[in-house]
């Protein structure tokens, strides 16, 4: 019988350690987009909150007057959307973090779940774990997705 190995970029039934960190990117991406509504949300009601009062007696533009209710419509429907993604978020990071905890090794289930799920910098975790740089942060991190991609058939969809 011939044995012959496989490289390691090969896929496993499938799924490839850069597909488990794709998945685990779009915590970071979802983060990003989460962050952005809240900053719309912002501009609205900067927008709505700058209206400076005229006291010429001369008429108005039509639709002046509408400015603060649309903002308060506009701002209603944005906060409606962000609670979702907030909650879309949450769910998603959560289910990162069950999938991270897998691992046998801690040391690249805390580099996942600080890196992806927490969105902290490599330098960040290598300052906060004592280890002499980001190579070795970078290399627990494609470890575990490694090691995540030989066992990520077995995990439901979310």
């Amino acid at each position: 019988m011939i044995f012959t190995c496989a490289p390691e970029n090969e896929k496993r039934d499938g799924v490839d350690y850069r597909d488990v960190k794709a998945w685990f990117q779009q915590c970071r991406d979802y983060k990003i987009d989460v962050d952005r509504q809240l900053e719309r949300i912002h501009r609205i009601y900067g927008s709505a909150t700058k209206i400076t009062q005229n006291l010429s007696g001369m008429p108005t533009a039509s639709g002046n007057g509408d400015k603060i209710g649309n903002a308060a419509v506009d701002i209603i429907e944005e906060q409606t959307r962000y609670r979702e993604m907030v909650k879309r978020l949450t769910a998603l990071q959560n289910e990162a973090t069950k999938r991270a905890y897998c691992l046998v090794a801690t040391e690249c289930a805390n580099a996942i779940v600080d890196f992806y799920v927490n969105g902290k910098t490599q330098d960040q975790i290598a300052d906060e774990t004592g280890v002499s740089g980001v190579d070795i942060v970078r290399k627990r991190i494609n470890r575990g997705c490694k090691a995540l991609a030989e066992i990520w058939p077995d995990f439901s969809t979310v």
